[in-house]
């Protein structure tokens, strides 16, 4: 939910077109990978150091994406 407040209030404080990039989806598409990893991994606690590996990196590469997709738009150099 914070990626997307985050998304959507720097696409309106910039005045770009509201709408979900292939980026911007990528991103959400992450984060999901993460949260479902991470709830797997308290299910089926004999895969747990795999899944919370990759929750922590899909995690991380979200908010990456982030960085890299909106870094742009919220340093004035888009």
């Amino acid at each position: 939910m914070t990626l997307a407040v985050m998304s959507r209030a720097t696409l309106g404080h910039t005045g770009q077109r509201l709408t979900a990039s292939a980026a911007t989806q990528l991103i959400y598409a992450a984060i999901i990978v993460a949260v479902l990893a991470r709830i797997c991994a308290a299910v089926d606690p004999s895969h747990y150091g795999p899944l919370l590996h990759l929750a922590a990196f899909a995690w991380a590469a979200a908010f990456l994406g982030f960085s890299i997709t909106f870094g742009r738009l919220l340093t004035g150099r888009s």
